[in-house]
């Protein structure tokens, strides 16, 4: 109960970030110096590190757990973007649960739930639609057919890779731009998806995002 109460201070362990292993060492050592040593050091010895690793470890798995069950909570799997990040948790900072909606959408968390490749595509489409299935807006219906079109023209492996020529690419066309990467949340820049040397690509952001 007691680590399961520090798991899920969202003050301590922000939930923006993307996995346990991001948040930074001094958030950590901080909790362990003056929260748990505080506390437990009169029942245990919790200085050894075999003592402190197994906290750490306890701490990760229910950190984890903890936003496994809010997103279950949230998502059913037809609100859209914006409608989840308006479902904020009490207490959880709006700026950093956005980040955590743009990683849980993001098609590589997707990929390593579902098991097998989802595209940018597949992610607009899902995050742009009611409760009902439908498109929040003609735009958005609009292309959403268009990337569903695309999908069956092209091969399954070929549609679903991120790329310069995907779904989303051939939806929105090329431009040069320096933003973020449309489909990946706020985190990856195009140079580091498409490559360095990267000066021309497609499907950069937009209010469509």
């Amino acid at each position: 109960m007691f680590l399961g109460s520090i798991a899920r201070n969202h003050n301590a362990f922000p939930i923006s970030y993307s996995s346990w292993r991001k948040i930074p060492k001094v958030y950590k050592e901080d909790i362990l110096k003056n929260t748990i040593q505080t506390v437990l050091k009169a029942k245990f010895d919790i200085h050894s590190d075999v003592h402190i690793n197994h906290v750490l470890k306890s701490l990760n798995t229910k950190w984890r757990d903890h936003r496994q069950e809010l997103w279950h909570q949230r998502n059913d799997r037809t609100r859209t973007r914006d409608e989840l990040i308006a479902m904020a948790p009490e207490g959880i900072n709006r700026d950093h649960w956005a980040l955590f909606v743009d990683y849980r959408l993001n098609s590589k968390t997707k990929e390593k739930e579902c098991g097998h490749k989802v595209s940018r595509g597949d992610i607009l489409i899902a995050t742009h639609k009611h409760a009902n299935g439908a498109f929040e807006s003609d735009e958005t219906k609009e292309i959403g057919e268009k990337i569903e079109a695309y999908g069956l023209t092209s091969s399954s492996l070929i549609s679903k890779e991120i790329s310069t020529t995907d779904s989303l690419a051939c939806v929105f066309g090329s431009r040069k731009h320096c933003g973020r990467v449309r489909g990946l949340g706020l985190g990856p820049y195009p140079s580091k998806v498409f490559g360095c040397n990267t000066h021309l690509y497609s499907g950069t952001s937009s209010n469509t995002d």
